[in-house]
């Protein structure tokens, strides 16, 4: 039979036409996004917080040494439906960190209270609201990358934000579902000793406040004892 028989059958051309669209919506389904990396690297989807309960405090971990911690924190706004990000420097008031990489299991401690350098004078113009400081308890073991600091600080998945409005002076504090926050774990290298995690958090976009988001990177340089 000739070919321009064939695609004259409307019944052929239709089936053909289908037959396309799952070959074409197949091969989109096989493809994962770059994200503008290179194509040959590996691109594993970030798992979600799946173990409940922190490491067991009973057992002495292998001892390690927190050399120096490396942090940069910004801090997001909106004024008149833009967005503008500033440097946020902090002070650490209270520093607690526990790591243990002796297994495969690697387990993670951390108590930390930042608060801010910054007068509200150091802002021009003025803002409305600042982070004054934040507060966080975590600990776990690192089966994944991503856990949610959505609970009570009991629980050690917890995180707190404080906001101060500039005209009152108040501070109101943003924990569990008020706020947003996560810690998302990038790096481990255990030969060089560096750990490197980002720690975030976002604000309903309902909230009367000027301030949206607070992130940060921190990088642990460790050694074993």
């Amino acid at each position: 039979m000739e070919w321009h028989l064939i695609f004259n059958n409307k019944r052929i051309v239709t089936m053909s036409k289908i037959l396309l669209i799952f070959l074409f919506g197949a091969f989109l389904n096989s493809c994962q996004d770059s994200l503008g990396y290179d194509p040959h690297v590996n691109i594993n989807p970030i798992g979600k917080d799946t173990t409940l309960l922190p490491p067991d405090d009973g057992n002495k971990p292998t001892v390690y040494i927190i050399d120096s911690i490396k942090a940069s924190f910004k801090e997001v706004i909106r004024r008149r439906h833009r967005y503008y990000t500033f440097k946020w420097s902090g002070v650490t008031e209270r520093k607690l960190i526990k790591f243990d990489t002796s297994n495969s299991k690697k387990k993670l401690w951390i108590e930390w209270t930042m608060k801010s350098k910054s007068k509200d004078s150091d802002y021009q113009p003025l803002r409305i609201d600042r982070i004054v400081g934040f507060e966080m308890k975590f600990a776990a073991l690192l089966q994944t990358r991503t856990f949610l600091l959505d609970m009570n600080k009991d629980s050690r998945r917890w995180m707190m934000l404080k906001i101060k409005r500039t005209r009152t002076q108040k501070v109101f504090k943003f924990e569990q579902k008020s706020i947003k926050s996560k810690i998302i774990f990038i790096e481990n290298d255990k030969q060089k000793g560096i750990l490197k995690f980002m720690l975030s958090a976002q604000l309903p976009f309902h909230q009367p406040f000027q301030t949206k988001r607070f992130f940060g990177l921190v990088e642990i340089h460790y050694k074993k004892q």
